[in-house]
This record gives structure tokens, sequence and C-alpha cells, in this order.
């Protein structure tokens, strides 16, 4: 779960709903479906819409050997059920965060949660120079407010890498203000579900 996260941009819920259902391996595409117009069925978005997200290779080579399962959601919680938010934040600190916490000392470690890998989602589209409607296209936002957070952010950090070497640059100074960060999706700051 972590790797289709990581590498889709989905919130949690999302990717908790999804069945086989939702995935078009002929079109690499994931489709992200509300239904919530339909009573007999529990999918929904926290923006209302649907929409289809490709696949990174990655994604669609693990999310294809999931498809050989005959379970109702392509990914499922240990007991056969809709995987919940509690019990992955549990899993991933347990079986992830904790066995790593001597690789990676920094505080900041351990406060990772399913709502981050959507962030380093954003913030790749960023590195890799992927469009800001493309990224929100791809994450669902609505506004452009969290795209141009990470976007904004990136360019500072490149400006700095290069201003690192004298040869390119004259020796000005980089505005080093931190920028403050956008105001966290209601509902899925922590576990990207409604």
């Amino acid at each position: 779960m972590v790797v289709v996260l990581s590498h889709s941009g989905l919130r949690f819920g999302e990717l908790a709903q999804l069945t086989r259902h939702d995935v078009d391996l002929e079109t690499h595409l994931l489709h992200v479906r509300d239904e919530s117009f339909d009573p007999n069925s529990s999918k929904s978005t926290k923006t209302g819409y649907s929409r289809v997200v490709p696949m990174h290779n990655e994604v669609e080579e693990l999310v294809g050997k999931r498809m050989e399962d005959d379970s109702r959601y392509l990914f499922e919680g240990p007991r056969g059920g809709k995987l919940r938010s509690d019990t992955f934040g549990r899993n991933l600190k347990n079986k992830a965060l904790i066995p790593l916490a001597k690789k990676f000392p920094n505080p900041r470690f351990q406060t990772i949660t399913a709502h981050s890998f959507r962030h380093f989602f954003a913030s790749l589209c960023a590195s890799q120079q992927a469009s800001e409607q493309v990224t929100m296209d791809m994450m669902g936002h609505r506004t452009s407010n969290m795209a141009r957070y990470y976007y904004h952010r990136n360019n500072k950090a490149a400006v700095k890498m290069i201003q690192q070497f004298e040869s390119f640059t004259e020796g000005s100074q980089v505005d080093d203000t931190s920028i403050s960060n956008p105001s966290l999706e209601d509902g899925d700051a922590s576990t990207g579900s409604k």
C-alpha cells in the first residue's frame, strides 16, 4: 500500500475502497470513483468527483499481482473486509517506522502517516516537472493551493542548489525565509480518509 500511496497521490480512503473493477491494466489507469449518488455503493471521494490516475510501473506491477486474489477489495484488512486507517497506521508504525528508527534517527520519521505519502507524491511531481494542473488532476485537488506550495518549495530548493556552485552565480543570496505549510485538507491530515 505504501508503494501505491507514494506513487499515485491517492488518499488513504480512496485506496482502501479500490476493487478489481477500478483497475484497467490495458490503459494503465486506476479509476477513483465517487458513487455517493448510489445508495447501494459506499464509494466516495472527498471532492465528490471521480477521476482516473495513471499507474506508475511499480504500482501497475503490484496491482497486477493483487488482481490475482479473489477478494472484494484490492487491499483488504486482516479479517478480509475494508482496510481501516488505524489498522494501516498501526502496521506502518510497527512493521516499518520502529524497525527503521536507527537507520533514520530524525524524529520526524516517526510521524509519517498514510497522508505523508500523498505529500511525497506531490513533491515528487514537482521535482519531475509535471505541470501543476496535471498534479492537481491526479490528486483530485479542486484548488491549486496544495500543488502551488510544493512547486514553490521545489523551486526554492533548486535555486539554493544552483547557488552553491559559484561558477553559476554571482554570489547573490537566496531568500531563506521559511515557507509556511498550507492548510491541510480537512479530514485527511492523519489518515487520508474522510
